[in-house]
């Protein structure tokens, strides 16, 4: 007979996938109700420019958000605390706030948002490898990875100042012309750049012989 341990480490990756699913599905669907009601985007010129790359970073930051937890419950198995189930909420959230901020008038805050957002999927991410380490289910995955450094966070760090850092370039330039376009391609490019990292580690943590590392 299964224990509650056993049982919670087997539904709940199914669980947040589910959860998550919902709360990225209607982050979408409020972006493009979003898009739609935004008349600027149809007018022309360097706003409808910005106004669109913002849209397709947004979308990116959430398809980033969906690989840090997918690449999360497919590699490693872990006993589940509340804080599991509630970070995807907050993340919900918060992607719900950025697409409201969406707009000339509020670049700034946007991006201090987006900041969040980035943050808090960290910071779930490297909470959940923390407790699967403790984990005998995982040793085979982490016997070839270290534990977390203060290097290892150091990416992180840097790309959430970076954001808030835009941030104020932004409110004080008061613009939403190139600056505010230069910042938002910068930040399109960290994501990518994030996406590929991911990438290496689920090719490798897959590959017969392979590591999770990169």
């Amino acid at each position: 007979m299964q224990t509650i341990r056993e049982r919670t480490k087997d539904h709940f990756p199914s669980v947040l996938l589910t959860l998550l699913s919902i709360i990225q599905a209607l982050a979408l669907e409020l972006l493009w109700s979003r898009l739609r009601g935004s008349d600027y985007l149809w007018d022309g010129g360097i706003s409808a420019v910005v106004g669109w790359v913002q849209a397709a970073v947004l979308m990116l930051g959430i398809f980033l958000v969906w690989l840090f937890y997918t690449s999360i419950v497919m590699r490693v198995s872990w006993v589940p605390s509340i804080q599991d189930s509630a970070l995807p909420f907050a993340i919900g959230v918060l992607e719900f706030a950025v697409v409201d901020l969406m707009g000339p008038e509020t670049l700034s805050f946007w991006f201090a948002g987006f900041a969040m957002i980035f943050a808090l999927s960290t910071f779930a991410s490297h909470s959940a490898f923390k407790r699967a380490r403790l984990d005998p289910d995982n040793r085979d995955f982490f016997e070839a990875m270290s534990p977390t450094s203060r290097r290892d966070l150091a990416q992180p760090a840097a790309i959430v100042a970076g954001l808030l850092l835009l941030a104020l370039v932004v409110r004080i330039d008061g613009g939403w012309g190139w600056i505010g376009l230069g910042a938002l391609i910068a930040t399109g490019g960290a994501l990518v750049h994030q996406i590929e990292i991911l990438r290496r580690y689920w090719n490798r943590s897959i590959s017969p012989g392979g590591t999770p590392g990169c």
